[in-house]
């Protein structure tokens, strides 16, 4: 969607944070500790009722307007030199979506969705002393918790997506307006086995597992490069077709 969950240099910081994972005593045969700590949660996107219907094959000149604000701010991802600055500068995208349609209304909550799965992934890296220390110490329920975060952030996004593509067919949008607004089949299959693997990583990381987790960390990474996706300039070229 607007080329930022398979912007190559999403991929990229996706690999490196991962890349970064070593849970210190995963494999230890201390004794297990109960997990305590909150497992992070996304704020609720409540929608309003959608007030008016767009025209069919072809975005309103409000959506198509807010939409390509949305873009022109995601450009700003190809600038930032990490992945938690990249979602601090592109994540108001989001909220420059606010049309009163189905479409543009699930396009908001889509878009919001896929931040969050960054969002948790950079917790890996951004937290990653904090959990080091815990698992040192014999708990192990700093890890789990952010990879089940992610796990569950995925989930939520792949439902987003589907309820984007089914809005993009009930309007009748096709080619590449679809294609670059939707998700691809690809994509949806990318986000389930990111929802998966980054579940299977939280598991092991409970079971103290070292290699169990390592295998979930290293098909997590693959997940993330599986995504599609462009440039945010290309995102912009493509988005006229939706006019």
């Amino acid at each position: 969607m607007l080329g930022f969950a398979g912007d190559t240099g999403a991929r990229a910081w996706a690999a490196a944070v991962l890349a970064a994972v070593a849970v210190a005593g995963c494999g230890s045969s201390g004794s297990k500790q109960s997990s305590s700590a909150a497992t992070p949660t996304a704020t609720t996107q409540t929608a309003a009722t959608p007030k008016a219907d767009g025209p069919r094959g072809k975005l309103s000149p409000a959506e198509y307007a807010q939409i390509h604000a949305a873009a022109l701010q995601l450009t700003k991802l190809t600038k930032a030199p990490d992945l938690a600055r990249a979602i601090k500068a592109a994540a108001p995208a989001c909220d420059k979506v606010t049309a009163q349609t189905a479409l543009a209304q699930s396009f908001h909550v889509t878009c919001v969705q896929a931040f969050k799965v960054f969002t948790r992934l950079s917790e890996v890296k951004t937290r990653k002393a904090e959990c080091d220390r815990a698992a040192q110490a014999g708990d192990v329920s700093c890890y789990s918790n952010i990879f089940r975060a992610i796990g569950r952030a995925a989930n939520v996004s792949r439902a987003r997506e589907r309820a984007l593509n089914a809005e993009l067919a009930r309007r009748g949008i096709k080619g590449r307006c679809r294609d670059e607004l939707g998700s691809s089949r690809k994509d949806l299959a990318a986000e389930s086995a990111i929802g998966r693997d980054a579940i299977a990583a939280a598991h092991a990381a409970e079971a103290r597992n070292g290699g169990r987790f390592q295998a979930a960390v290293n098909r997590l990474d693959a997940d993330f490069g599986g995504l599609e996706g462009e440039s945010p300039q290309d995102s912009l070229r493509k988005l006229k077709s939706c006019r």
